[in-house]
């Protein structure tokens, strides 16, 4: 249990505190009033989501840019399902 609240405080602040405001806003907020909802398994997904590269999240999340290898797909795939999951549980 401690160790799921250590992994949730870690992604707030990652979400928050990534660099680009736009995205610190976008995502930290998001993120913060919604934590509490994952699973174990999102969170740890959410994690890794977070240590990508600022732009490609950014681009993927507003749709700019099609990835185009297998594992930008997968990674798109994978952003665009957490943060799907985020919108729909307001």
């Amino acid at each position: 249990m401690k160790k799921l609240n250590n992994l949730k405080k870690k992604i707030i602040y990652k979400s928050k505190y990534r660099g680009c405001k736009e995205l610190d806003i976008a995502i930290g907020s998001l993120v913060e009033r919604k934590v509490n909802l994952f699973t174990q398994q999102q969170l740890i997904l959410l994690d890794e989501i977070l240590d990508l590269d600022e732009q490609f999240l950014y681009d993927i999340i507003i749709k700019k840019i099609e990835p185009i290898t297998e594992i930008e797909k997968q990674k798109a795939t994978q952003i665009l399902s957490i943060f799907n999951h985020i919108e729909h549980d307001k």
